[in-house]
């Protein structure tokens, strides 16, 4: 068979098996995960959900509405990757809060890149308590990959980018928002956003945002040596 031609084949047959997800991702293999969206308008109980996804892939929509507040969280959870989203409102009433946050226990079974990303966003002319945090830690190595928090409690319509510090109150970051998880180790992700009538009674707010975990898998052997082939062939052609 001519060099061309065996790079035909494996250009579009062996590339594309590999560069194909070969990973899987596990839950909860250290505990259970757990999701949780919650309204609060202040004046007793509030409207609550959580969900315990046990496999992937889950996706689920949780809406949940305690007077004038609500939350919503959209979850889609899959082996390439976490995804929350979010839409929340309440009034101006002191300490009313619409919140949602979660934990998310996995492990993968070959080593895959990782890629954070978030973002928070209030419209709330008077600015009142606004919070955006994410942490992934990893369980068996007892370290954190990274962590960030921003936390406003006087500016109006305020907005957040994990992994910056544009909180007016708090600020931490720590660690790189991108690495590699290690095949077999137990990870910890942890999200939470909330918007609260809180350090005093301001204007009534809403705010969107969300949070993903995007996995990256390395390249496959079958990747790899197709790279090579064309880097000789090239090679070949040059030297001609």
């Amino acid at each position: 068979m001519r060099i061309s031609t065996l790079l035909v084949f494996l250009l579009f047959v062996w590339l594309p098996v590999g560069a194909a997800t070969a990973y899987t991702v596990t839950l909860n293999g250290f505990n259970n995960s757990s999701m949780t969206a919650y309204a609060d308008d202040a004046s007793g109980l509030r409207a609550s959900e959580t969900v315990n996804p046990v496999a992937l892939s889950y996706s689920y929509t949780s809406n949940n509405v305690d007077g004038l507040v609500s939350s919503e969280a959209q979850y889609s959870l899959t082996d390439f990757g976490f995804n929350i989203t979010l839409s929340q409102a309440r009034p101006s009433t002191f300490q009313t809060i619409a919140r949602s946050h979660g934990t998310i226990f996995f492990s993968v079974n070959e080593d895959v890149d990782f890629v954070a990303s978030g973002s928070y966003t209030a419209v709330d002319a008077a600015g009142n308590r606004i919070l955006l945090l994410s942490r992934l830690f990893d369980i068996t190595q007892s370290t954190y990959l990274y962590q960030s928090k921003q936390t406003s409690d006087v500016t109006a319509n305020e907005s957040f980018t994990l992994g910056l510090a544009e909180g007016d109150h708090a600020n931490f970051n720590f660690g790189s928002l991108s690495g590699t998880l290690l095949a077999g180790n137990d990870y910890r992700f942890n999200f939470d956003a909330y918007i609260q009538s809180f350090p005093s009674e301001g204007s009534s707010a809403t705010a969107t945002g969300n949070f993903a975990l995007t996995f990256i898998p390395e390249p496959g052997t079958g990747l790899l040596v197709t790279m090579g082939l064309v880097a000789m062939t090239a090679r070949r052609k040059r030297s001609n």
